[in-house]
């Protein structure tokens, strides 16, 4: 067999070892749902939007803020709490109406 077909399944298997090795979680299924359901550009937005967040994560991990931001995010816990019960609320209904057929 010549080279060109050792090269050829040599790239094979390295392609699909990198599909079935990529982790798909939620960010990437969030990517993957919205550029089926409205385009690449907003699939991309959303791609870059989550790699910018998860540099902000990165970078204060990095630089050691979240032992500075610790005793404030400790004294908002409630108002974080709330906050978060009612963005989730608000999920919730907006997907209970849309279930119902109503926008």
């Amino acid at each position: 067999m010549p080279l060109s077909h050792y090269l050829a399944a040599l790239l094979s298997g390295i392609g699909i070892g990198f599909t079935v090795a990529a982790p798909i979680g939620p960010m990437g299924m969030l990517c993957i749902q919205r550029t089926l359901a409205s385009g690449m550009a907003t699939g991309l937005a959303t791609g870059f939007g989550a790699a910018t967040v998860h540099l902000t994560y990165s970078a204060f991990a990095v630089l050691g803020l979240g032992s500075l931001a610790q005793p404030w995010v400790e004294a908002n816990a409630v108002v974080f709490g709330v906050v978060s019960a009612l963005t989730l609320l608000w999920f919730a209904l907006r997907k209970c109406d849309r279930a119902a057929g109503r926008w």
